[in-house]
């Protein structure tokens, strides 16, 4: 029995460490969030400061460039993302996961049409919300207006900057717009807080009229918080449902790219994250092993062309890669792997895994469209409850 007994402790000690593991992560990523806006703020005065303290534009730019080439060597060399580079990242010249990307690209693709997207894109001021850096062609502009203004050749020839938005107009055209180009999570729950504040706005009047006008059947909807909670819960699981299947369209050999060149993607300067494209593709699978990587944050696929960063998620979110399953992704670390799933593109691009497995194996599938299916399921539920309170 002593065997046995053996194996249940290590599984429970491994359960209980890769769980403080895990959400040790997390709580790093959240305090980590304050410190993104400042991290950028700072890039911008560092970039003015360094051209105009060596009086050498072009300089900057072949260094930004260099760095970003050593930090994708490094990440392919030593086949995971070092935890002292993710951990100092908002102090690093270059953000890691741009770096990777320009860096891993750049044999096959040039500086400038991976860069387009950083220069043209009308909604990349929003994309950039949750990054740590600007971005590298947006930075890389400074040096190239300078190098013209001292009547010196540039070295790269960027696209001129597109402004975030011209007058207020073009904002909120945007921003009605914005379900196309933001993540779906974020566009629900932008949508969902919009019309659930503009109910409550108008509700609020019905029921400031009503009670001017004596209409005491509808006196209650100016103070009633809980139906208007649930307005918004509701607005937002039906925004999930409308959006979910053009979010994540089905794989079909018909519309699925087998091995694509990733940089033709990045080149592409209008793609939104909602421009799903489906691929196959296979490559050596780079990241921290074990419970290191319980939930998913350090998965690479190193294609033929470049480094594009994973995204997996268990039927309860990314908190749900910590329970106890079959098989981990982590554990496929280091070895050649097939995935199926949705290419983004974003301030750094990602590909929504569908599927992941060895040649051979039963596929590791990923829930994430399950996962946004459910929390819209709950929110509803919840927005059911709230107004059958109302009259409790």
């Amino acid at each position: 029995k002593l065997p046995g007994a053996r194996g249940w402790l290590s599984a429970i000690l491994l359960g209980i460490t890769g769980t403080v593991a895990s959400l040790s992560y997390s709580i790093y990523w959240v305090l980590s969030l304050p410190l993104l806006w400042l991290s950028r703020a700072r890039v911008y005065y560092s970039d003015r400061i360094a051209i105009s303290t060596t009086g050498n534009p072009n300089g900057l730019t072949r260094a930004l460039l260099k760095i970003a080439l050593g930090i994708s060597e490094d990440i392919q060399i030593s086949g995971q993302t070092s935890g002292l580079l993710e951990s100092f990242d908002v102090l690093l010249p270059v953000g890691y996961q741009q770096a990777m990307v320009i860096g891993s690209f750049s044999p096959t693709t040039p500086f400038e049409d991976i860069l387009k997207w950083d220069c043209t894109n009308p909604y990349r001021y929003w994309l950039i919300i949750n990054s740590a850096h600007p971005l590298l062609g947006e930075r890389l502009h400074l040096p190239k207006r300078y190098a013209h203004f001292l009547k010196l050749h540039a070295e790269l020839d960027l696209p001129a900057l597109i402004p975030a938005s011209r007058n207020r107009a073009e904002f909120f055209s945007k921003l009605s717009n914005s379900y196309k180009a933001l993540p779906l999570l974020q566009s629900t729950l932008i949508f969902g807080v919009i019309m659930g504040a503009a109910l409550r706005g108008i509700l609020w009047m019905i029921g400031k009229l009503s009670d001017m006008f004596d209409i005491w059947q509808l006196i209650w909807l100016h103070n009633a918080n809980s139906f208007i909670d649930a307005c918004i819960l509701i607005a937002f699981s039906i925004s999930v449902f409308l959006w979910i299947n053009n979010y994540f369209p089905d794989l079909k050999p018909t519309n699925i790219g087998t091995d694509p060149d990733l940089g033709d993607y990045f080149a592409t300067n209008a793609t939104l994250p909602p421009d799903s494209r489906p691929v196959l593709l296979s490559g050596k699978l780079l990241g921290r092993s074990g419970l290191r990587n319980w939930l998913g944050q350090d998965l690479i696929l190193q294609t033929s062309t470049g480094l594009v960063r994973l995204n997996y998620c268990s039927y309860l979110g990314p908190l749900g890669n910590i329970l106890p399953q079959p098989t981990r992704v982590s554990n496929l670390v280091n070895q050649t792997v097939i995935v199926t799933g949705w290419f983004r593109r974003g301030v750094n691009p990602w590909i929504d895994i569908e599927t992941i497995s060895i040649e051979g194996d039963k596929p590791i599938r990923s829930y994430y469209p399950i996962w946004i299916t459910i929390l819209a399921t709950v929110a509803a539920l919840s927005g059911a409850y709230l107004i059958s309170q109302v009259g409790a």
